[in-house]
């Protein structure tokens, strides 16, 4: 008999609070191998909460969070994690690939040389999110979609089986927006697992498998074609739906 892989994330009865208030209430979901699911809901509504609470990076009050099976520190070199653009600093003076190395340091020392197969998974992000002609330039250079191609390179160079993505494609183009969901397509069909926080409903649909709708709680989720209706729109921003082809 084959045997069951770990579910790459499972979050059960995760609640969050900020002084005396409630930023995510009782979110439970698991995400499934080799699949992309968008995190979506109004601004305000915890979906970096989500993410941040769930890699232990703020505390949270009830529930709890397995990846791969077991706590984070069991499987931290297997998760990559993409923040928020504005919450790093691109005035630090480094180029590009100072920057993508950095996804490595989760496998060595910053200090130590960069193995034969790391500088291998470097060089395989900086051509996968289409970067490498901007290698050698200074962080502070790039564009928006050039910044969060970076990141993303970052996060990927790290050969990471599940990986967290806090809005990537806040400020970019739409070419960026294409060649990050084709990096992201890509990964997936190699076997990774993407989570990712995103508002755009039309590409939710077109490039996400499963979805999560968030507003401080869990409001539906599963799969793209059952979950991303009218109904469950309008109960997430808690209006009116107007007509729309992807509702």
């Amino acid at each position: 008999m084959t045997q069951t892989s770990p579910i790459p994330l499972r979050v059960d009865h995760l609640s969050v609070g900020y002084r005396g208030e409630t930023a995510l209430e009782d979110a439970t979901f698991s995400a499934r191998a080799g699949r992309v699911l968008g995190i979506v809901g109004p601004n305000g509504a915890g979906k970096s909460t989500l993410l941040r609470a769930a890699l232990g990076l703020i505390p949270h009050d009830e529930g709890h969070v397995e990846f791969f099976g077991a706590p984070l520190r069991y499987a931290r070199q297997r998760v990559g994690y993409m923040p928020q653009a504005k919450q790093l600093d691109f005035d630090f003076p480094m180029n590009v690939t100072d920057l993508v190395r950095m996804g490595t340091f989760g496998h060595h020392r910053p200090w130590q040389r960069l193995r034969p197969e790391q500088h291998q998974h470097v060089a395989a992000a900086l051509q996968l999110t289409g970067i490498e002609s901007l290698a050698q330039r200074q962080i502070g250079e790039l564009s928006g979609g050039q910044r969060q191609r970076a990141l993303l390179a970052r996060t990927i160079a790290g050969n990471p089986d599940l990986i967290l993505l806090d809005e990537p494609f806040a400020g970019v183009d739409m070419q960026s927006e294409s060649v990050i969901f084709d990096a992201l397509r890509k990964l997936c069909e190699q076997g990774a697992t993407v989570i990712l926080v995103h508002h755009d409903l039309t590409s939710v649909r077109q490039h996400c498998h499963d979805v999560l709708l968030l507003n401080k709680r869990v409001i539906a989720f599963g799969s793209i074609a059952t979950t991303l209706t009218r109904r469950n729109l309008e109960a997430t921003y808690r209006h009116t739906i107007l007509p729309y082809g992807t509702c």
